[in-house]
């Protein structure tokens, strides 16, 4: 069982990016060249899913063998854990539950109304690297399941593949070459994990 990343989010305004305020990543598994590509990848379709989710919403996403599960509150924060998939859905949500509530716990709501106008990771939130070092192990969210009442106000989506969450005629191949957040080097290390069909990129 593992967690890979957590990031949590601000809906984009107009139809932009959703902006990462904080994320946190356990990446000891991959090597030295490819951690890189793969934190910018995993920040990619953390955006991706923000985007495509509905406030009062969680999705688990299946992505070969992979999960991005994703919590937007109806406050428009949004939170998503990527994890592998042996990570129990209800200790990934009430993780997510905990983090945000921590966040905002901090932050108040300056986050909801920015006096200038928001970067990636702009918020620091330290709390959420020792949180996914402590919930690797999922049986550390037993604790967390007071707080599943927040989570039963919310519809439960799971969808099979990330491509179910694509536009009619979307590819994710094609976002992921047009967009600006992603290097050229992690744009080629995700066609090269695709066409060899890896789930070890990151979902």
């Amino acid at each position: 069982m593992k967690v890979l990343a957590i990031h949590i989010l601000r809906p984009g305004d107009a139809g932009s990016d959703p902006t990462i305020l904080c994320s946190a990543y356990e990446l000891s598994d991959f090597s030295f060249l490819t951690k890189g590509s793969v934190q910018e990848t995993l920040a990619f379709l953390s955006k991706f899913c923000c985007k495509r989710t509905q406030p009062g919403t969680r999705h688990s996403i299946n992505e070969k063998g992979h999960f991005l599960h994703t919590y937007f509150r109806f406050d428009q924060l949004c939170a998503v854990l990527a994890t592998d998939g042996e990570y129990p859905q209800n200790a990934a949500f009430c993780f997510l539950s905990k983090a945000m509530d921590d966040f905002a716990a901090q932050h108040g709501t300056a986050w909801q109304r920015p006096a200038t106008p928001l970067r990636d990771n702009c918020m620091p939130f330290p709390p959420l690297q020792q949180m996914i070092v402590r919930y690797q192990n999922p049986m550390e969210a037993d604790r967390l399941m007071s707080v599943r009442s927040h989570l039963e106000e919310t519809k439960v989506v799971l969808h099979k593949t990330i491509e179910e969450l694509l536009a009619r005629g979307e590819r994710l191949e094609d976002l992921v070459e047009t967009s600006d957040s992603l290097s050229r080097n992690s744009k080629m290390f995700y066609r090269t994990a695709r066409s060899a069909n890896s789930c070890c990129l990151v979902l």
